[in-house]
C-alpha cells in the first residue's frame, strides 16, 4: 500500500508518500518527479522557504540537467506552475490520508506509481528544434517507464561544433556592430563638416571646401558588404497565397507581413524564402496551378446547353499605373456559374471581344455547348456588322439566341424616362449626380419626406398604395441576384411610407 496504518504528518525528515527529503538532485538521468518533490520539501521544511521560492530553487537544479542533455525546455513561469500543481496534488492526498476508502487508496497508488517518471519540462516542439538524433532518442527513452539510459560525458565533437557556430554568430554580430558604429561616425563627420562649410564666410569658401573633402576621404570609413546566405525553406502554402490575393496585398507588403509573422513565432527568418521576387514567383505559380486544376476538374461532357456572359470593364493594370480593358467571361447552366477568364484587351472593339470569348470557349471545350449570349446592348456588342454578337456567331458557324442583360435594358428604359424631365449631356458623368454624391456627407439623411406627401403622387397612387406595398415587401424577402435590385425595392417601400424589413437607411450614392 502507498501509506501505512500509522501516519506521522509532522515529521520534517520523512514526507507522506514521498519519503526522505534530499538537499539536491543527483544521478545521471533527467530528474524524476520524486526527486523534485524531495528537494522541494527540503527547501520548505529545512530551509523554511515558501512554496514559490522553493519551487524556483528546484527548477534551477532541474534545468541544469536538461541543459547538459542539450534539450530545449519551457519558460520558467510554466515550470513554476507545473511544480506548484504537483505540490497541490500531493497536498490534496495528504488531507485525505486518514481516510480508508478504496478510492483514496487508489489515488495514492496512482500518485506513487509515477514517482520514477521523468519530470518533463521539454519544449512543446523540442523534437523539431533538436538537430542531433542521439539527443532526440535520449529524450524519447527518458519519457518511457523507468527512464532507461543515462547522461554520458561531454561530446567533444558536438561541443566543438557548437562552439564554432557560436563563435561565427558572435563575429557576425561584432561586424554588424562595427558597421553601424562606422555609419554613425561617417554621418557625424559629414554633418559637422557640412555645417562648418555652410557657415563659413565667402572669403574662406575654397579653404573650407578643401578641408571638407580631405576629411571626408580620410575619416569616412567605407561600409563593408556583409555576405548573407539566402533562405531555402519555402513555407508559403497555397492557402496563404490565396489569402494574399483575396486581400489584395502587394508582393512588397506581403514580404513585410510574412517577415514580421515569422519573427513573432520565433522562427529563424534566415532559413526562409522571404523576398519580393520569390513571393511573386510563388503566387504566380499558385495561380497557374489553380486554373489548371479548375480546368482538369471541369468536365464539359456533363454540361448541356449553356449561356455565355461577358461585360468589359476598365480595371487597373497589374504592371503599370493605368487602366486597361478587361473582359470577364462566364458561362451559366442549371443555376451554376463558371468563370472562364478575364483576358486583357487591346481595345474594347467588337472584334476583340468576340475573339476573346471564342478563345475562352475553345480552351474550356464549350464551343458546342453555347446556345445563348448575354451582354450589354452597346453598339460594340449588338452592332449589325461589327458587333461582338454577330462576329461570335460567325466564328461558331451557327445562329445563337440573344439574351441582352436585363439590368442594362432597365437602365436604358430608366434613362429614357429621366431624359424627358432633365436634359442629359453626352458626357459619361452627369453633373447633378456628381454634385449630389459630393454633398452626401453634409446631408441629414434622417430628415426626409415620403413620396405620398406630394399631392400629385398621393392622388395617383391612393388606390394602389396597399397593393404595391405588399408586392414590394414580398419581393424584398426573396433572393435578389444584385444588391442594387434590393436597394431599389427598399427605396420604393420608403417612398410609399412603409418600413423595409431591415429598417430605414440610405446608402451612399455611387
Amino acid at each position: 500500500m502507498a501509506s501505512s496504518s500509522k501516519i506521522n504528518l509532522r515529521d520534517s525528515n520523512k514526507i507522506f508518500l514521498v519519503g526522505h527529503i534530499s538537499n539536491q538532485i543527483i544521478g545521471s538521468k533527467l530528474p524524476s518527479i520524486k526527486q523534485v518533490l524531495s528537494v522541494l520539501f527540503f527547501n520548505m521544511r529545512k530551509v523554511n522557504l515558501n512554496l514559490r521560492d522553493s519551487a524556483k530553487l528546484v527548477i534551477r537544479e532541474v534545468i541544469i540537467f536538461w541543459e547538459k542533455a542539450r534539450i530545449p525546455h519551457r519558460e520558467d513561469y510554466h515550470l513554476l506552475k507545473k511544480v506548484e500543481s504537483l505540490y497541490n496534488e500531493w497536498r490534496n492526498l495528504q488531507k485525505h490520508s486518514t481516510r480508508k476508502s478504496a478510492k483514496d487508496r487508489k489515488n495514492e497508488d496512482i500518485f506513487v506509481n509515477k514517482f520514477n517518471d521523468i519530470f518533463d519540462i521539454a519544449h512543446a516542439r523540442a523534437l523539431d528544434i533538436m538537430k542531433i538524433e542521439s539527443d532526440k532518442q535520449f529524450l524519447i527513452s527518458q519519457r518511457t517507464k523507468g527512464r532507461p539510459g543515462c547522461l554520458l560525458g561531454i561530446d567533444r565533437k558536438n561541443q566543438k561544433l557548437e562552439e564554432s557556430i557560436e563563435k561565427k554568430l558572435k563575429n557576425k554580430l561584432e561586424r554588424k556592430k562595427r558597421v553601424y558604429e562606422d555609419m554613425e561616425i561617417s554621418e557625424r563627420v559629414v554633418n559637422s563638416e557640412t555645417l562648418v562649410f555652410s557657415s563659413a564666410s565667402s572669403d574662406s569658401d575654397e579653404i573650407e571646401e578643401h578641408n571638407f573633402n580631405t576629411i571626408s576621404e580620410e575619416e569616412v570609413i567605407e561600409q563593408p558588404n556583409l555576405f548573407q546566405l539566402r533562405g531555402k525553406t519555402n513555407f508559403i502554402t497555397d492557402k496563404m497565397a490565396a489569402a494574399l490575393d483575396r486581400c489584395k496585398i502587394s508582393d512588397r507588403d506581403a514580404v513585410h507581413i510574412l517577415f514580421a509573422t515569422a519573427e513573432s513565432f520565433g522562427i529563424n527568418i534566415n532559413e526562409l524564402i522571404i523576398n519580393r521576387t520569390s513571393v511573386n514567383s510563388i503566387r504566380q505559380c499558385f495561380r497557374k496551378n489553380r486554373i489548371e486544376a479548375l480546368r482538369v476538374n471541369f468536365n464539359p461532357s456533363q454540361i448541356g446547353p449553356c449561356v455565355v456572359h461577358w461585360d468589359g470593364k476598365l480595371l487597373p493594370s497589374l504592371s503599370e499605373k493605368k487602366l486597361v480593358d478587361r473582359l470577364p467571361i462566364i458561362v451559366s447552366y442549371k443555376g451554376i456559374e463558371q468563370l472562364l477568364g478575364v483576358p486583357e484587351l487591346i481595345s474594347g472593339t467588337g472584334e476583340n471581344q468576340a475573339t476573346a470569348v471564342y478563345q475562352a470557349l475553345e480552351n474550356w471545350g464549350l464551343i458546342d455547348n453555347v446556345q445563348a449570349l448575354c451582354c450589354d446592348t452597346t453598339a460594340s456588342n449588338t452592332g449589325r456588322l461589327k458587333g461582338a454578337c454577330i462576329l461570335l456567331e460567325q466564328k461558331l458557324e451557327r445562329e445563337i439566341l440573344y439574351l441582352p442583360c436585363r439590368h442594362h435594358i432597365l437602365e436604358v428604359v430608366l434613362r429614357s424616362a429621366f431624359e424627358i424631365k432633365i436634359d442629359i449631356a453626352s458626357a459619361p458623368d452627369v453633373p447633378i449626380f456628381k454634385r449630389f454624391q459630393k454633398c452626401w456627407p453634409n446631408i441629414n439623411v434622417k430628415n426626409f419626406h415620403i413620396g405620398l406627401e406630394d399631392t400629385f403622387v398621393f392622388q395617383s397612387l391612393q388606390h394602389l398604395k396597399e397593393e404595391l406595398s405588399i408586392f414590394y415587401i414580398n419581393q424584398i424577402k426573396q433572393y435578389q441576384p444584385r444588391d442594387d435590385y434590393k436597394e431599389l425595392l427598399e427605396l420604393t417601400i420608403i417612398f410609399l411610407g412603409q418600413t423595409p424589413p431591415n429598417g430605414i437607411f440610405f446608402k451612399v450614392p455611387g
